[in-house]
């Protein structure tokens, strides 16, 4: 097996997936310079360190480092009790902006999932957030997967600049849902 070189292992290119080179180095380095291992040994070998590369990087995302330079590079913003900042907060209660002393207040009014009732798409689609129910062309949920689907569409609204029946409207695309007719 002397003389591998790249091209001869071509297949182990990889899919571009970050973790492809955590199991594909040990593969590689056996190919470079064989030893008594098994095909078994090495693959094990490889998963090994795939598996090690993980955790370290879940380990790493639990972090306040990953946290903070997750926020940064997408630009989060949260008030002083860490409450997420969606721009969103208008109203009659006081509460202080992010990044500003605690001085300088805004207006609050809390928007949540009840800003989400009423008939969209010309009363083709219904959320209701008291019984719970979604209905959205013959499509119906009711109960506990309601209460998740209006949480997702939720998710949706309050973080993105959409009004409440666009953001049905991607949540339904998400799901691969046909737009009512």
């Amino acid at each position: 097996m002397s003389g591998i070189t790249d091209e001869s292992i071509e297949f182990f290119k990889g899919s571009g997936f970050c973790f492809d080179y955590s199991f594909l180095e040990p593969v590689k380095t056996f190919l470079e310079n064989p030893d008594a291992r098994t095909v078994y040994d090495v693959v094990d070998d490889g998963l090994e360190a795939f598996f090690k590369a993980q955790s370290a990087d879940i380990a790493y995302y639990e972090t306040d480092e990953a946290f903070k330079e997750t926020s940064e590079a997408n630009e989060w913003k949260y008030f002083q009790d860490g409450e997420f900042y969606s721009g969103r907060k208008y109203g009659a209660v006081e509460e202080a902006k992010p990044d500003e002393p605690e001085a300088s207040k805004i207006p609050v009014l809390e928007i949540n999932e009840t800003w989400l009732h009423g008939k969209y798409l010309n009363g083709k689609a219904e959320i209701n957030t008291y019984l719970p129910f979604v209905s959205f062309g013959e499509y119906f949920l009711q109960g506990d997967e309601a209460d998740q689907a209006i949480k997702e569409i939720y998710g949706i609204w309050s973080i993105q600049d959409v009004t409440q029946e666009e953001a049905l409207l991607q949540w339904a695309n998400i799901w691969g849902l046909d737009i009512p007719e």
